[in-house]
């Protein structure tokens, strides 16, 4: 996982990062956006996905399905967009030799409007589009591919970062591209 983070230097600014976050109304809000190269072609060219989350004893996100949501009263209400951006051919793959492994890698733009531990992979892996290079959440044959491609970080950015300062109020955007291997295809 590469990319943009904010650190706030004290109590009082970073709840007031949280709270920007967490507030969806009006254009005052601290905006995270992500790429992120998936192992699958999407059904959808564009998605939201809402989930509930439970951080388990082995650090792990789980995603619960609703029976579940009583039984785990910490869970999280998690939400993101995500947005297909380019499809690519993994290249020098032949027919013969490819077996069961996915043969499109997607790259696609996310918007996280919640902030939880392990979101985004645990939400696309649990939605059936696991991250390439990602050991911990990712599907058998998207670990098998991201072997194969001699991938070993989690193919996710957090490209774009906007936030009001916690002091000044003055709005702050950053912007980065994606450095790791896992996104060579699309950049």
């Amino acid at each position: 996982v590469e990319g943009l983070l904010v650190f706030a230097k004290n109590k009082k600014a970073a709840a007031d990062l949280s709270a920007q976050l967490q507030c969806r109304e009006g254009a005052d809000v601290l905006n995270k956006r992500y790429y992120a190269v998936l192992c699958a072609d999407p059904p959808e060219d564009a998605g939201e996905l809402i989930d509930y989350l439970y951080k388990d004893r082995t650090c792990r996100a789980m995603v619960l399905d609703p029976p579940d949501y009583g039984r785990f009263p910490q869970a999280q209400k998690a939400i993101l967009e995500f947005s297909v951006l380019r499809k690519a051919a993994i290249p020098g793959v032949q027919k013969q030799d490819w077996g069961g492994l996915p043969k499109i890698l997607t790259l696609v733009d996310i918007r996280i409007e919640t902030g939880r531990f392990h979101q985004i992979r645990a939400q696309m892996a649990h939605a059936g589009l696991p991250l390439l290079g990602d050991m911990k959440y990712g599907s058998e044959s998207s670990i098998a591919l991201s072997r194969r491609l001699g991938i070993k970080n989690t193919a996710l950015c957090a490209y774009s970062l906007e936030f009001l300062h916690p002091s000044s109020k003055e709005r702050m955007r950053f912007q980065t591209e994606p450095a790791g291997e896992a996104f060579r295809l699309f950049f």
